[in-house]
């Protein structure tokens, strides 16, 4: 027998709990809205900065300023890569740092797991795609740039 908080014998329990369905599906704000992203202090001790993509280890955790370019967030310096590269930073999960979309417009700092390199050769050019797969752990603004 399959038993569901609509059962009667889980509505005191619920009740007791109090609005124990309130907390399964509220928003993180009242508002519903995403939060600011807070200033960023110092970089992350122990953390090296994204600042080239020569010698990038896999895995390795970075941090990196980005910019929103052309629909996606993007290293906001150009990073150098080896000769006859062209390369990608992939953001895996971007939908669950809802407050990047209120700071589109300045420099944001990421702390980022970079998780897998994919290297492929551009069929009869002497040219190579990379795309380097990454995992947002925190997000930031620097303080030159203020919070929108």
């Amino acid at each position: 027998m399959q038993t569901t908080i609509a059962d009667s014998r889980w509505l005191p329990l619920c009740i007791t709990a109090g609005l124990c369905s309130l907390l399964v599906v509220a928003p993180a704000r009242a508002s519903g809205r995403p939060a600011r992203l807070a200033t960023c202090g110092a970089p992350p001790a122990g953390v090296a900065q994204l600042a080239s993509y020569d010698g990038l280890e896999v895995p390795a955790r970075y941090w990196v300023d980005v910019t929103w370019q052309d629909g996606a967030w993007r290293p906001a310096d150009n990073l150098p890569m080896p000769h006859h590269h062209a390369t990608r930073l992939e953001l895996t999960n971007v939908a669950a740092f809802s407050a990047l979309a209120k700071h589109r417009g300045v420099r944001v700092r990421l702390t980022i797991d970079i998780t897998s390199r994919d290297i492929r050769k551009v069929p009869n050019r002497n040219e190579w795609r990379a795309t380097y797969t990454a995992g947002i752990v925190r997000a930031c603004v620097p303080p030159a740039s203020g919070s929108n």
